[in-house]
């Protein structure tokens, strides 16, 4: 009976059925006033009354066949978070089909299994705000034939096509899932899901959730690959989105520059969507944590407002809570930051950026060992297929954390190949030599951080990697390295006078 009745509440039949009875009522009452002023038998009266309730199921039955509540043709409706854009900024967003499912088992009910699962996986796709859904009945023709990706993407609108299979194992169900590029046909990602319907009463949902989370985080990888290869002036806001997201990852001064000019332009061409509002708050923020803004209250600041903004524009959108939890991280908030990255992979449980982000706040806030293995995690996930300079960064600053000095170098080593302009992850570095009485090497790499922020005075330097790195607030670990240096700069300067 509870999934008879979930699946009258997915088809919206019950605002069909309401929508009946109130007008049913309407009817009736009418009737019987009007009736008996015309001298009508009561006959007509009772007649129509049975006519309403007999409609009733009918209607049902209609509206179950041929899906009322979704014209034919039309496209998903997107989640109510997704951002308020005109129909041509919807269409630029990434675009799915997902095609009607095979069924392998001649097994009674399996029929409406599939399609309920299709449909399930449509409804799941199109909460997420990076994608653009078609509906099913749009779809519906291309069931049981072979697919020409090229002309559905053609005729649907749509970058990518997911299909797949449902059949039945010994112990359970498998889900079969592909993703294609329409354009080329070329198969992007492909991946089973087992599950027992009879291990849990969620068992159904959570696999077609891994599913349509793993589409989603595919779809976005696949975006951002594109994007880079696209003439710059050929991207909308979503593409510049896509272009810019490896400044997250790998930033550097000229990057996130080049970043937040595309987000810039980004919200002057749609500036009732929230990605250009979040991923520069996000931008911002970064920039901050890597020491390389010039003003960075000022950029907190403004980094804050798009925050917010993005929030109210997409509050159900994880790169909106991602960049609320970025903001509170550059600005010392670390307990306000963890919330606001648990809700953002809540919302998006296989992007990277999503659990990268949430395993650097458990890092900060105490717990290196679970955060290290959600960065390692998302590095499975991430659009290289490989871990980011700041995804071993935030490893390096764990194993600081737990005393592990040689992952330490190991960790540093690999973000500094990466981001040899980060001053933050040299510092790190400096700190694991000294502990490892590896004093000379520890200098050296002081001296790398200072040159690499050669515009600002030593003082300034210490001040901003204490204020806004999260780690620098561990001035135990760190203020001996910088007096160190500062005693070094000294002796040389001395040197110099007393050559003079």
């Amino acid at each position: 009976m509870d999934n008879f009745l979930g699946e009258l509440k997915r088809r919206e039949l019950f605002k069909v059925g309401l929508a009946y009875l109130i007008i049913g009522w309407f009817v009736v009452e009418v009737a019987s006033e009007a009736l008996p002023t015309f001298g009508a038998p009561e006959w007509i009266l009772r007649a129509l009354m049975i006519s309403v309730a007999v409609g009733f199921p009918v209607v049902l039955a209609i509206a179950w066949v041929f899906e009322l509540a979704a014209p034919k043709g039309q496209k998903a409706e997107p989640a109510e978070d997704a951002p308020a854009a005109d129909d041509g900024e919807r269409v630029e967003r990434s675009s799915i089909a997902v095609l009607p499912f095979d069924r392998f088992s001649d097994q009674a009910g399996d029929e409406y299994l599939t399609d309920g699962i299709t449909e399930d996986l449509i409804t799941t796709l199109s909460h997420s705000p990076y994608l653009f859904v078609t509906a099913r009945n749009a779809t519906e023709k291309y069931r049981g034939k072979a697919h020409d990706f090229a002309a559905i993407g053609k005729a649907l609108k749509v970058h990518y096509v997911a299909e797949g299979s449902v059949r039945r194992l010994a112990d359970g169900i498998r889900l079969n899932v592909q993703l294609i590029e329409t354009e080329s046909g070329t198969h992007v990602w492909a991946e089973k899901f087992d599950f027992n319907p009879e291990d849990s009463p969620g068992a159904l949902d959570n696999a077609v959730r891994a599913a349509a989370s793993a589409l989603a985080s595919k779809v976005f990888t696949a975006e951002v690959a594109r994007a880079l290869k696209a003439d710059i002036e050929s991207l909308d806001a979503w593409g510049l989105m896509h272009r810019a997201y490896f400044a997250l990852d790998c930033p550097s001064k000229a990057s996130t520059e080049e970043a937040l000019e595309m987000m810039d332009k980004a919200l002057k061409m749609s500036p009732r969507i929230a990605v250009p509002h979040s991923f520069k708050a996000s931008l911002l923020a970064v920039r901050t944590l890597s020491l390389f803004s010039d003003d960075p209250e000022t950029e907190l600041k403004m980094g804050k407002k798009l925050a917010r903004q993005a929030l109210a524009l997409a509050p159900h959108a994880d790169f909106s809570h991602n960049a609320t939890g970025l903001i509170a991280v550059a600005e010392g908030r670390i307990d306000d930051a963890e919330p606001a990255f648990r809700q953002a992979r809540e919302k998006a449980p296989n992007n990277p950026l999503a659990i990268r982000l949430l395993g650097m706040a458990r890092i900060y806030n105490g717990a290196p060992e679970e955060g290290m293995a959600l960065v390692e995690e998302a590095a499975k996930l991430a659009p290289r297929g490989s871990s980011t300079g700041f995804s071993e960064t935030w490893l390096a600053i764990g194993h600081l954390l737990l005393g592990e000095h040689e992952k330490v170098l190991e960790a540093a080593g690999r973000a500094i190949e990466q981001m040899p302009d980060l001053a933050v992850v040299h510092i790190v570095k400096a700190a694991a030599l000294e502990r490892l009485g590896r004093t000379g090497e520890a200098m050296a790499e002081m001296k790398l951080a200072r040159n690499v922020l050669s515009q600002y005075p030593l003082d300034e330097i210490q001040d901003r990697f204490r204020r806004y790195s999260m780690i620098g607030r561990n001035r135990d670990l760190f203020d001996p390295l910088f007096d160190a240096l500062r005693a070094n700069e000294a002796a040389i300067e001395s040197g110099k006078a007393d050559a003079v």
